[in-house]
């Protein structure tokens, strides 16, 4: 997560401002927060592998848990909702991997996973028409000087569509779904 997005996140609860908790394990740079946790008056929330997870489901408990002991790694389990050892221990080999591509990994997350969908979407024709409407809507809408939210964006192909048409540097777009896994593909590839 940029730490430049501190200065729009807000808590989807009391719609206060998010900060780290400094106190607790975290790994960041002077430009990005790669895990920790992030609360407002209300609300405690996991950033599990620069992925800030802003909702109360049991998953992102079990990922806050595990950040806190500075277990990064079973933050990152937890989210993929890999519960299985022999599971995981595929997922992690996959993705440490240099060579891993994106079919390798949607592969590793297992059959539950909408990997098929994923991987031809930037041939699908629904992809191809919802590009085009991007484009055109976006385009005139931020006129290259506002920022974007995908939400439901999955695993960021349209996303990536709203990169052409945001500021260069200075507002890109927000990618926002309710499943982690593909926003980590997302930031991983897409």
């Amino acid at each position: 997560m940029r730490i430049d997005t501190f200065e729009i996140l807000r808590c989807p609860f009391c719609g206060g401002r998010l900060e780290l908790v400094d106190a607790l394990f975290h790994q960041r740079t002077a430009d990005e927060l790669t895990h920790g946790i992030i609360a407002c008056e209300c609300c405690v929330f996991p950033v599990v592998d620069g992925i800030p997870v802003m909702h109360l489901q049991a998953n992102s408990n079990a990922a806050r848990l595990q950040i806190e002991q500075g277990r990064p790694d079973l933050a990152l389990r937890a989210m993929v909702g890999l519960d299985r050892q022999e599971d995981a221990e595929r997922f992690e080999a996959t993705i440490a991997s240099p060579s891993a591509t994106f079919r390798d990994i949607v592969e590793a997350l297992g059959p539950g996973f909408e990997g098929g969908y994923f991987l031809y979407r930037f041939s699908d024709p629904t992809f191809i028409v919802a590009q085009a409407v991007v484009r055109a809507v976006a385009g005139t809408v931020l006129r290259g000087q506002r920022r974007a939210i995908d939400v439901c964006g999955g695993s960021g192909h349209l996303t990536r569509t709203l990169m052409d048409l945001s500021p260069a540097t200075a507002l890109p777009p927000v990618l926002a779904d309710l499943y982690f896994a593909k926003i980590w593909l997302a930031r991983r590839f897409t």
